[in-house]
């Protein structure tokens, strides 16, 4: 099935990511696979956790702060597993999980087998190095930064919405095509959880149903398709859980066929909340994000044309410092451009 890279846009993400009072360096750039003689172009980073000094360091790369990878499991104790037929690490068990895959061309990383942003790791001297920014997004950590002596002190803070996530696995075979999902499930038995769990299922369930009838209809002389429907959490704090569902489907041609909807859910109620219900307290909000929108849009390199202003439910998704606009492919950018996204921090003026 093939993927490539979304793109993102740190649209108020100029200097970094304020933690803890202090600013760490996370500009989303990309990053070429360094040789050793060009190590002398990272600047080391101290590392802590919760406050006690690492031997290990970290590097500054093009404003990134990435993790040496052995330091997660040595001294933030992420369980790390390796498969040698596809050179791919797994880091971390819980429902987030990463894959950082090397290759001829330098390593790569997805989240839960979906790409998401310029999450880069870098290969220096053969040691595998990770964002920070990532495993903040996605993995938990919280961290502080000291200018002064370039030191990260990484800690993992529960601060997350106190109930048990599951994946459920749904997989068949039709007329020789492999469909594959992963589906979210919320323990417990409130009427909030039973709503959230439907509309979830519902998802699953609709994808299955467009992949079978899909599937049926492949001619016997063409190649088998492939389906493939997985999820992120995004946001899961203040009584709010934000899941990310994002198929892929590859039924010929030169690319498979992606699509993507996000669910913000009230952990209260079982409903859906839209953007007004997260932003609705600044009365201009909706002009702040199409200005964003237009500028990034329009700048692309691969805009197609025809962007006249958000619609009134724009397409959105939550992380824990901020929220990210995004678009589908081919609505105003060529394919090669993924799902077009903006990112907006909380907290910057007039968008709060």
């Amino acid at each position: 099935m093939k993927k490539h890279t979304q793109k993102i846009t740190p649209v108020f993400l100029a200097a970094g990511l304020v933690v803890g009072g202090s600013t760490i360096p996370v500009t989303l750039t990309d990053a070429a696979t360094p040789t050793a003689q060009q190590r002398q172009a990272y600047d080391t980073v101290r590392l802590q956790v919760n406050g006690e000094a690492l031997q290990m360091q970290g590097l500054l790369s093009e404003g990134r702060t990435m993790i040496p990878l052995r330091a997660l499991s040595e001294a933030l104790d992420f369980s790390i597993s390796y498969d040698s037929e596809t050179s791919t690490y797994t880091i971390g068990s819980g429902i987030n999980q990463l894959q950082l895959t090397t290759g001829s061309y330098g390593p790569s990383m997805t989240i839960n087998h979906l790409y998401l942003g310029d999450y880069d790791p870098l290969n220096v001297e053969s040691r595998l190095y990770v964002p920070y920014r990532v495993l903040s997004d996605f993995l938990g950590l919280h961290g502080a930064w000291d200018n002064q002596t370039k030191t990260l002190n990484i800690v993992q803070a529960n601060q997350v919405n106190e109930m048990t996530l599951t994946a459920e696995a749904m997989n068949d075979s039709v007329n020789d095509s492999e469909i594959a999902i992963r589906t979210l499930q919320l323990e417990g038995d409130s009427e909030a959880t039973r709503r959230i769990n439907e509309t979830l299922q519902a998802q699953a369930d609709k994808f299955m149903q467009a992949s079978t009838e899909t599937a049926q209809e492949r001619p016997g002389d063409v190649r088998s398709y492939e389906f493939m429907q997985d999820f992120i959490v995004t946001y899961n704090q203040h009584g709010m859980l934000n899941v990310l569902v994002q198929g892929d489907s590859y039924v010929g041609g030169a690319h498979g066929i992606q699509s993507r909807t996000s669910l913000l859910f009230d952990l209260q109620t079982g409903e859906q909340l839209t953007l007004q219900d997260v932003l609705g307290a600044n009365s201009n909000y909706m002009a702040e994000l199409d200005n964003i929108a237009r500028a990034g849009l329009t700048e692309s390199g691969g805009y197609l044309g025809g962007f006249e202003g958000l619609d009134d439910e724009p397409q959105f998704y939550l992380k824990r410092d901020g929220l990210v606009l995004y678009f589908e492919p081919y609505e105003y950018t060529a394919y090669a451009e993924g799902f077009p996204e903006f990112y907006v921090t909380f907290g910057e003026p007039d968008v709060n």
